[in-house]
């Protein structure tokens, strides 16, 4: 069981290297034309009645969220530099080609660079000390494998 246990634990190191690489390699950069900029507002059911409003960008072949500030900064028509990752083909990075803007989206940040190093850490963590919690470890391993098939999927 301790040797199933050790071998999941690289496994799941792979898999955060993985994304990491995905992450900060960009495979291709593509120049591309804004067709259509659109804003949703999406509000939820409770209490507090909450809302946000989403900014997605729809170019001759990608369709992605982005920040507001870029968003507003963008004409429709306008020439936009995209470079997509590695082994997803995600929008790693988008430039605004008139005015210089870039911008990496922040759910990008922290599907592709923030949840794989804090799992990196805690799981190298684990294989050198044994004083980390199993149900830390097991959480961990499951992190990296929802965070692998919201990559590949979304």
């Amino acid at each position: 069981m301790k040797q199933l246990n050790i071998i999941l634990t690289y496994m799941a190191i792979i898999i955060a290297v993985l994304l990491l690489a995905d992450f900060t390699v960009s495979k291709t950069e593509i120049t591309e034309r804004v067709i259509t900029k659109k804003t949703q507002h999406q509000s939820y059911n409770n209490a507090g009645g909450n809302s946000h409003v989403s900014f997605r960008l729809i170019t001759e072949s990608k369709q992605f969220n982005c920040s507001a500030s870029f968003f507003e900064n963008l004409e429709k028509k306008s020439v936009i530099k995209i470079k997509e990752s590695l082994l997803f083909n995600k929008v790693n990075s988008v430039l605004n080609v008139t005015t210089n803007q870039k911008e990496t989206y922040s759910l990008r940040y922290t599907t592709g660079l923030g949840i794989p190093l804090i799992v990196l850490l805690l799981l190298i963590l684990s294989l050198v000390k044994t004083k980390i919690p199993n149900i830390l470890i097991f959480v961990t391993k499951v992190v990296i494998i929802a965070d692998l098939v919201y990559v590949a999927l979304f």
